[in-house]
């Protein structure tokens, strides 16, 4: 197993540990359970990964999210993608407020992402599932999107990982959408082809100039994964051309700003 720099590892006690409460639209005061998943799990290590109520700081109102538990802390889940059960051809309004079965395949909502990530450091962690079996992985310290305002602009820092680098040519561009379009094309030109929009199939990401990844694309079954025009992209050295992956999970962990821990990564297969 692979020893990683992670933030928040030796730090988990210093998190804050009230419970607060918020107006509910019913007029009740639902309890949340913690600022974000590694709250959560810096409580109770031994809580089991599932569905949880969170108020992140400076929030007004609270929301549900997937919390991934490990043994180096709690991942609230971003995005999850395993089958084509949900469709990722949204529009702006669905991406902004998110979509899906939060235990299954789902897109948590750029307003929520952003709720998260003004406040805090966090790291970005994502896992991508190859059609023969292995996870390949990586990431990006100082993760965090603007409002939307900025076009939900996209922050990463410093790379880790074996999956290859495929964001920060993506790096502080906007997200876009069919109805939405901050990819930077004005046009994009590949050999003797102009492009004006990245969007694929309607789906969203965060296109610079159409760049190298794209997970929220089609999802194809294994035998029928190479060669498509939208796909679950990751377009590293690590994966053969028009590569489309099995499956694809995004998520963050907080920790304390300038703090670096050293982890060893479990709960997840690495190659």
């Amino acid at each position: 197993m692979k020893s990683l720099v992670l933030c928040c590892g030796l730090i988990s006690a210093l998190l804050l540990s009230s419970t607060a409460q918020v107006e509910g639209q019913s007029g009740q005061s639902p309890s949340h359970q913690g600022t974000d998943c590694t709250q959560i799990h810096s409580r109770n290590p031994a809580a089991p990964s599932g569905v949880y109520v969170i108020k992140p700081v400076g929030v007004k109102n609270t929301f549900q999210v997937y919390c991934e538990m490990q043994t180096d802390g709690g991942w609230t889940v971003l995005q999850r993608r395993s089958g084509r059960d949900v469709s990722f051809h949204r529009n702006w309004t669905e991406y902004k407020d998110g979509f899906g079965d939060l235990m299954q395949n789902h897109w948590l909502g750029l307003s929520k992402v952003f709720s998260m990530t003004q406040k805090k450091t966090w790291t970005l962690r994502v896992d991508l599932y190859t059609h023969d079996g292995r996870t390949l992985y990586a990431l990006y310290k100082n993760f965090r999107v603007g409002d939307e305002t900025s076009g939900f602009k996209l922050h990463v820092g410093e790379y880790d990982g074996n999956a290859g680098d495929a964001l920060q040519d993506q790096n502080g561009y906007g997200f876009s959408t069919s109805d939405r379009d901050n990819d930077g094309c004005s046009p994009c030109i590949f050999g003797d082809i102009a492009w004006y929009k990245c969007v694929g199939s309607k789906e969203g990401w965060w296109y610079s100039q159409c760049g190298s990844a794209s997970l929220n694309g089609d999802w194809h079954a294994s035998g029928d994964h190479i060669g498509w025009s939208s796909g679950l992209y990751w377009r590293t050295d690590k994966f053969p051309k028009l590569y489309s992956v099995k499956g694809s999970k995004m998520m963050i962990k907080s920790c304390l700003k300038n703090f670096v821990a050293k982890h060893f990564i479990r709960g997840h297969t690495v190659v």
